[in-house]
């Protein structure tokens, strides 16, 4: 009887060791195990829909700061409006770029957009200066910012600004566009190395 109860008890702790273990191992695994694997690619709507948005408000907003504050500096006076306008365009800038790295469609459609407008100006300035002359007569007249306005139209139009402003937005489009797809690219190819050589999925000693 004695030994039957001590081989009982022995059972027993084995079983609560084992089960200690087992609790342990489980718990490690939750902390420090692998993240869960992803079965779906998520959706880059909402990426597409906010760069639309931000870039059809904010890309007029940095021209039209470039422009007067470009107009204020042309008199050669020193102009603290004209210093924050053009530090309000560097902001825009850098908030425009960091969205496109998110998503490119809306450098690609307000470069796009642009464009359309700058190309009349260029190609037949003629043409164009008849046909606007009285929108813009109304726009001046409408208030003394319809007549700033109408003055930075014209100049950033016979200028070609516009022309430029347009394949500089979508060569960001593009820049973006490109460096997304080499990135998906090379993430490929380098789960396709581990696979095999996982020493050489590295670019260095130090990656």
């Amino acid at each position: 009887d004695e030994r039957d109860a001590a081989t009982l008890a022995s059972i027993a702790s084995a079983g609560r060791e084992r089960s200690e273990q087992s609790a342990s191992t489980r718990l490690d695994e939750e902390l420090f195990g692998p993240m869960p694997t992803a079965t779906e690619m998520p959706s880059r709507t909402g990426a597409h829909a906010l760069s639309f948005l931000l870039f059809l408000i904010l890309a007029p907003l940095g021209w039209y700061l470039a422009a007067d504050a470009g107009a204020r500096m042309f008199s050669g006076i020193a102009s603290l409006a004209a210093l924050g306008e053009l530090l309000g365009t560097i902001v825009l800038s850098m908030i425009l770029c960091v969205i496109a790295r998110r998503s490119s469609l809306g450098a690609w459609i307000m470069g796009l957009l642009f464009l359309l407008i700058g190309m009349p100006w260029v190609l037949a300035p003629g043409i164009t200066a008849k046909a606007l002359q009285a929108p813009l007569t109304a726009l001046s007249s409408a208030s003394p910012f319809g007549e700033n306005l109408m003055h930075h139209l014209q100049a950033t139009g016979y200028s070609g600004r516009f022309v430029l402003l347009g394949v500089l937005l979508m060569g960001v489009g593009y820049i973006s566009h490109s460096a997304r797809r080499t990135g998906r690219s090379e993430e490929a190819l380098r789960a396709s190395i581990e696979a095999v050589n996982p020493a050489g999925a590295l670019y260095s000693k130090r990656a």
